[in-house]
């Protein structure tokens, strides 16, 4: 038997060791950049004992790798979003790199000893025993360590601030919008500013470094806003939005509505009521969820409200909704809403409380019509037919409950708690006082100086900062009895039980709590078949009665210093009935008379003339609406 341990062979039987000369190291990259990896390998071969030195007739091959895919190929590699030059090379080059897709590839590079098969050394005669081979390395796969590509993401802004015009001391909203590729390398951050400077939270600023900008002055004039968004790694940052403008002027008589659609979707609109002759809600304003205030100025306005009318059924007509005319301040920064009119009901709230509604007309069947809707202060009317429902009942102003309400046997919705009612067919339910919707406090509890808040707590973007109460979401407002073989009732803040047997619905029931001024208010009279609100200024319309008791030709003259009316008045020398038209707000000095002065409680002042009798009635001054009053020795009128 031979022994071969000593015998020499033409084969290497050991295969060289591979290792990493340079390691790749990691890359950060701007998006749609190009980053380039580096990596070196070695193949050595061990010491043998007896000597048999290789003749490393193998080839040392690289290629690239993506930690979790696999080997990369030279081209665009949609998968990863990049594009590859040198992929079986020493030094890899990535480009287009997209974020987020390729933002955190694990980069590596794997060496590869490719064994020689038999050859004969280059030049060299062929020789028996001479020829040669080199085997695979022995530590193969050996692998660099990884490293990490890193693309920064994207920036962009969706929407720009628009440009405001607000009165004095109002609050101009601005909102810039935003996207960013990938949120996985920090968030965005918003620095708003005022004529180039930068703006910080105070008093009369809010949301400086947010997407929402709330910011106030009692200065006229015009400025310019604008929102700078920063990113720690993004290469768009900062972003700079649209310069907008914000101008402050005198206050109007405005109101501005806010339709809601969403927690984070709301339209705003602003309607001067001065320019124009009313603004129908229904018409001119859409019908949602919708909040409203008197955003420069304490108004005096009237409001009609007109119920949505039942369906007909053959010769057969449904209910006329209610219809009411009513009068009252709408102080400024305080919360109104409208909610139920997308359905075409009316429920009307100052802040956490219902003030107003107005009953729907029910539906009529086939043997008797739908019964009126009741206005503000009016019970709803019966259905027609042997099967009529009955009207919505009537709560005495003021006295409709908040702790306990009743879904009508129409609505699909059965009380989530067990403080409230599911009325049974066919019979209508009733409103609560105070929407309770999710807030955490109390129903009847205002909510102070707060954005819209829809749900729980969450602000509606561009909503305005004003004194609110109003709880979105659970209201009981589906009060209307489903019909049994009748007309379905009609809705309202008391819904109308459905009619049987044929017989119609009767009409919803309306609500005052007694905090404004009743006009007219009637069963049934609505003129609109869907629910409408009108609303326009009272008057501005203000009568002044001049008396004369002395023989001597004396005046009065006032001149305006404030507010939306006249810009004078003169009064005397003869007795007359004048008309001016002052909006509310409005103020005016005393600035000449031909004698002295005096006031005879708010609404009349007298002169004395200083010929003896010092009885102050030469002539005499009387006003209808607003006061007179005195301040730091002037006289003034208020309307």
């Amino acid at each position: 038997m031979l022994n071969f341990s000593n015998r020499q062979t033409t084969l290497d039987l050991n295969g060289p060791f591979l290792s990493i000369v340079q390691q790749p190291t990691s890359v950060s990259i701007c998006n749609a950049g190009v980053a380039t990896f580096v990596g070196l390998a070695t193949a050595t071969f061990p010491t043998q004992t007896p000597a048999n030195n290789p003749t490393n007739t193998g080839i040392l091959t690289q290629r690239w790798y993506v930690d979790g895919y696999g080997p990369l190929t030279d081209g665009s590699i949609v998968a990863l979003g990049i594009t590859v030059v040198g992929s079986a090379t020493t030094t890899l080059t990535i480009s287009g790199a997209i974020n987020p897709t390729a933002n955190g590839l694990g980069i590596f590079m794997r060496p590869d000893y490719i064994p020689s098969a038999y050859s004969q050394p280059v030049g060299s005669a062929v020789v028996a025993g001479t020829a040669r081979s080199t085997g695979n390395g022995n530590n193969e796969p050996y692998d660099s360590s990884i490293a990490t590509l890193t693309v920064f993401p994207t920036m962009e802004i969706i929407d720009q601030p628009q440009n405001s015009v607000v009165a004095q001391d109002r609050f101009a909203s601005f909102f810039v919008s935003t996207e960013i590729s990938d949120t996985s390398q920090g968030n965005l951050s918003y620095q708003w500013t005022y004529n180039g400077n930068n703006l910080s939270d105070s008093s009369n600023v809010f949301g400086s470094n947010s997407q929402n900008l709330l910011i106030s002055s009692n200065n006229i004039g015009v400025g310019t806003v604008q929102c700078i968004i920063s990113h720690p790694t993004s290469c768009d940052s900062p972003l700079y939005s649209n310069i907008a403008t914000w101008e402050v002027i005198p206050s109007r008589q405005i109101v501005t509505f806010e339709n809601l659609y969403s927690s984070s979707s709301a339209v705003i609109t602003d309607k001067n009521l001065f320019d124009t002759a009313q603004v129908v809600i229904g018409v001119d304003i859409p019908r949602s969820l919708l909040s409203f205030y008197a955003s420069e100025n304490d108004l005096d306005v009237e409001m009609e409200l007109h119920g949505s009318w039942g369906s007909s059924f053959g010769s057969n007509r449904g209910g006329i909704g209610g219809y009411s005319k009513i009068r009252f301040t709408m102080r400024q920064n305080e919360e109104y809403v409208f909610a139920g009119l997308a359905v075409g009901s009316i429920f009307l709230y100052r802040k956490s409380r219902l003030i107003a509604g107005v009953g729907n007309g029910g539906n009529a069947s086939s043997s008797g019509r739908g019964g009126d809707g009741g206005g503000v202060d009016v019970a709803g009317e019966r259905g027609g037919g042997r099967g009529g429902g009955n009207g919505g009942r009537l709560f005495a102003a003021g006295t409709l409950p908040s702790s306990f309400g009743i879904f009508g046997s129409l609505s699909r919705i059965n009380p989530p708690n067990g403080r409230d009612g599911k009325a049974s067919v066919p019979f209508g339910g009733q409103a609560i006082a105070c929407p309770r919707g999710r807030q955490t406090v109390s129903p009847c509890a205002d909510l102070g100086t707060t954005q819209f808040l829809w749900g729980q707590s969450t602000p509606v973007p561009r909503t305005a900062r004003i004194d609110r109460g109003f709880k979105q979401g659970y209201g009981i407002r589906n009060t209307a009895g489903a019909g049994s073989g009748g007309g379905n009732g009609g809705n309202g803040v008391t819904g109308g039980d459905g009619g049987t047997s044929g017989g119609g619905g009767g009409g919803g029931g309306g609500y005052t709590d007694g905090s404004f001024e009743i006009i007219e208010t009637k069963l049934g009279g609505s003129q609109y078949q869907s629910s409408v609100a009108i609303l326009r200024l009272v008057s501005p319309s203000v009568t002044f009665v001049t008396t004369r008791s002395a023989s001597f030709e004396n005046r009065i003259t006032f001149t305006k210093v404030s507010g939306t009316g006249v810009g004078g008045m003169s009064f005397g020398p003869n007795y007359s009935f004048q008309t001016f038209d002052i909006q509310p707000g409005a103020v005016y000095r005393l600035t000449s008379a031909t004698g002295r002065i005096r006031l005879f409680g708010t609404q009349r002042i007298g002169l004395d003339d200083s010929f003896g009798d010092n009885d102050f009635n030469d002539i005499a001054v009387s006003c209808d609406v607003g006061s007179f009053y005195q301040s730091g020795g002037s006289i003034f009128y208020t309307r």
